[in-house]
């Protein structure tokens, strides 16, 4: 799966989840005073799970930096090194 994909359905995934717990907490028969304490709870699981998932992101995403300047060294070392073969002088031919 491409990992601008899963990270759009990991997203989309933790929003629906927000709205249906959040639909299901108001419809629930319960008291207001309970519902205010249920919201509260789930709240604050919300954001830890964001919380969560941003430090995941920024873990993966250094990782991608890292990996995306190891490349771009390898294929500058890649193309250097013929560009420079190919500039030297030759030595000149004994006769």
């Amino acid at each position: 799966m491409d990992d601008g994909k899963s990270v759009g359905f990991m997203l989309g995934l933790l929003v629906g989840a927000l709205v249906g717990a959040s639909v299901a907490v108001l419809l629930a028969p319960q008291s207001g005073e309970e519902t205010r304490e249920i919201l509260r709870e789930k709240a604050v699981e919300a954001r830890r799970r964001a919380k969560e998932f941003a430090d995941d992101f920024r873990d993966d995403a250094e990782e991608w930096m890292e990996k995306g300047k190891k490349y771009i060294e390898e294929t500058k070392t890649h193309f250097k090194k013929p560009v420079a073969e190919e500039n030297e002088v030759p030595a000149p031919s004994e006769a």
